[in-house]
């Protein structure tokens, strides 16, 4: 396999109408079973723009999961998206984009939930994150 003569960094940069940015981006999962699993936490001195967060759930019982942003103190701060497994034995997905993004200052996290065993609640998130203005 050849290597590329030309990579650009993991930045986020668009040109034209849309904003541009110096930023980072942030593509990430995490699957949680019967518990509440940080997905995402903020570093230090910078802010995230969250613009995407997907869910999925899959089990053999109903049951519920859900994804929320939290302060640094763990408090929920908002609600992002929810799905509820009525029957068991099936699966179910939901999506949700953001613009303009949600910021997220440092320490805040997003955090994913299962409601119960055996349930698997799968979470994604894309986004950049860059120093304050």
């Amino acid at each position: 396999m050849a290597v590329m003569s030309y990579r650009e960094g993991n930045r986020v940069r668009w040109v034209g109408t849309r904003p541009g940015h110096d930023g980072t981006q942030v593509l990430v999962w995490k699957a949680a079973v019967n518990a509440t699993e940080v997905l995402y936490a903020v570093p230090a001195g910078k802010i995230l723009y969250l613009t995407h967060m997907a869910i999925h759930v899959e089990s053999d019982i109903a049951g519920s999961g859900y994804m929320h942003i939290r302060d640094g103190g763990g408090i929920t701060q908002y609600f992002g998206i929810a799905v509820k497994n009525i029957v068991g034995g099936s699966f179910c997905s939901n999506s949700e984009s953001f613009w303009p993004p949600i910021e997220m200052p440092a320490s805040w996290d997003v955090a994913v939930v299962s409601s119960i065993a055996a349930l698997i609640v799968i979470g994604s998130i894309h986004g950049w994150y860059e120093p304050p203005p």
